[in-house]
């Protein structure tokens, strides 16, 4: 089924973080994230033949969104990629750091590259946005960090490295310019209603590529071979999936805790919450749902009230992705 709303809008009032990142921008202090510096004349060819995005096109105009899968095609780690010059760093999911560093150094052969962990030293901030990238890039100018841009909402974003010791200045300098610092509920009502999970969160090591909506978010089709490649192919060839990450609207709610069970009006179990917002009183939820029922316009319900899947979360914004398959 075809969805007929690619984005869920809402008529009543925004709140103050849509408004930040429907006007200016949203700041989003991702410090739990890890960073890896890769170094060495073979970067950028060698992280191209290991992970799903594409290494070799980030520059200093655009930063990556990719995953780092294990050879069954299951999620390793999300990560954000940017270039700094004579490094790349490579922004990796809370908790996966580690694990991480050992995985890629043990693809290591001979390859002149060289990982090391810098998350000590390096923190990271995401900006959601139409002046995102404009703030970035004169916090650069200021702190001496590195930026560059990456939509994953739809809505104009960038990424923003900067060291732990300036991201406090950092983040009020980024005030003062008219951003606005993310608060409680402020980066969840935007991130929900556009299909934007978090690992760990809304998807994990249990999940692939298709499962967690990023086949077309964090993979690029038109390059050569990397880590679970054969088992994502073979995924997005056969076109079914047991279950998949959806935005939902409730109605009838006030408020839709994490872990609630989606069912279908027969009260048949089909799913589970996994992230929700509420957007000025419209309720919306990122949920894993069972196949065939994570189809937008498919009716549900969730702790007894009526919901609606009203985009497959790659759907939902993140224009700058690549959007159809293309032959490798």
């Amino acid at each position: 089924m075809a969805s007929t709303e690619s984005f869920p809008r809402s008529d009543a009032s925004p709140t103050d973080g849509e408004v930040a990142a429907g006007a200016g921008a949203l700041v989003v202090l991702e410090g739990e994230r890890g960073v890896l510096s890769v170094t060495g004349s073979e970067r950028a060819s060698w992280l191209n033949a290991v992970v799903t995005s594409d290494a070799a096109s980030v520059g200093a105009d655009h930063a990556g969104f990719g995953l780092l899968l294990t050879k069954q095609g299951k999620i390793r780690t999300d990560f954000y990629l940017l270039d700094a010059g004579e490094r790349l760093l490579l922004a990796v999911a809370a908790g996966t750091t580690e694990a991480v560093q050992a995985e890629l150094d043990r693809m290591l052969v001979m390859e002149d590259v060289e990982l090391t962990d810098v998350s000590n030293e390096l923190a990271v901030l995401s900006l959601h946005g139409p002046r995102a990238l404009e703030l970035a890039r004169a916090e650069t100018v200021r702190s001496g960090g590195t930026a560059a841009a990456l939509d994953r909402t739809g809505l104009g974003g960038a990424v923003l490295v900067v060291s732990r010791k300036a991201l406090d200045p950092a983040a009020g300098r980024l005030e003062s310019d008219g951003a606005r610092l993310s608060r409680g509920d402020d980066w969840p009502s935007v991130r929900v209603p556009h299909g934007v999970g978090i690992f760990g969160v809304d998807y994990g090591p249990h999940d692939n590529p298709h499962e967690a909506a990023l086949e077309r978010r964090a993979i690029a089709w038109n390059k050569g071979c990397y880590l679970g490649q054969e088992a994502v192919f073979m995924q997005d060839a056969r076109g079914k999936v047991k279950r998949r990450l959806v935005v939902l609207k409730a109605t009838g709610l006030t408020e839709i805790p994490a872990g609630f069970a989606i069912k279908r009006p027969s009260g048949e179990e089909v799913g589970q919450v996994t992230s929700a917002s509420n957007r000025a009183g419209e309720l919306f939820a990122l949920g894993m749902v069972l196949a065939p029922y994570f189809e937008p316009g498919t009716e549900l319900s969730i702790g007894g009230a009526e919901a609606r899947v009203v985009a497959r979360a790659f759907e939902a914004g993140a224009p700058d992705a690549p959007t159809a398959r293309q032959t490798v």
